[in-house]
């Protein structure tokens, strides 16, 4: 049964859960900025572990100046990780999807 979450419960309980992940992720997000740096740990244990990681998220280009650098940065290491990044146009979703159960949607 998905759960609901703001703000200020939602990163604690992603960590919790992603420690438990078996083979993939996928985290859609329309801001992909410096704070979620704080994911990175997590996803270069995922990904040494054989998870396959998939990011939706807003093209770069549609935030201003600061976020779109923030964005490029931080897209660069989930790359560099070898986590998949998609783009899509006007994106706004905000869930994660955990061995293929939809697991936490952000209010």
């Amino acid at each position: 049964m998905p759960s609901l979450f703001d703000q200020n419960t939602f990163y604690p309980a992603l960590f919790r859960d992603l420690h438990q992940t078996k083979r993939e992720v996928i985290i859609e997000s329309p801001f992909i900025t410096s704070r979620r740096n704080q994911l990175m740990h997590i996803l270069a244990k995922l990904r040494r572990r054989g998870v396959s990681v998939v990011i939706n998220t807003r093209d770069p280009n549609e935030h201003d100046v600061d976020y779109r650098r923030q964005a490029l940065e931080v897209v660069g290491n989930m790359q560099d990780l070898g986590i998949q990044v998609l783009y899509t146009a006007g994106h706004h979703r905000k869930l994660v999807i955990i061995d293929r159960k939809m697991f936490m949607r952000v209010a």
